[in-house]
């Protein structure tokens, strides 16, 4: 795996922990919500309708996001840090 390769895994996995995060704290404060409601809205009100990022289309943002930086393999990496 060269560093870029590296790097775009990590962005990747780090995209879909925060993903991740948000939808924990999202479900929290939605129990917490609908638990003080005096009238419980309607599910359809509550479910949002807008596609979401597929990891593929994630990383493929992050692949055109970076296809500017230079690639190198790992011992040219290696080479370059001594």
């Amino acid at each position: 795996m060269s560093p870029r390769q590296y790097w775009i895994a990590m962005e990747a996995k780090g995209r879909e922990r925060k993903h991740e995060r948000q939808e924990r704290d999202r479900h929290a404060w939605m129990t917490a919500k609908l638990h003080r409601a005096e009238k419980i809205p309607k599910l359809e009100d509550l479910i949002s309708d807008r596609p979401r990022k597929t990891i593929e289309q994630s990383m493929e943002e992050l692949r055109t996001r970076t296809a500017h930086l230079p690639t190198m393999t790992w011992e040219e990496f290696k080479r370059s840090r001594t």
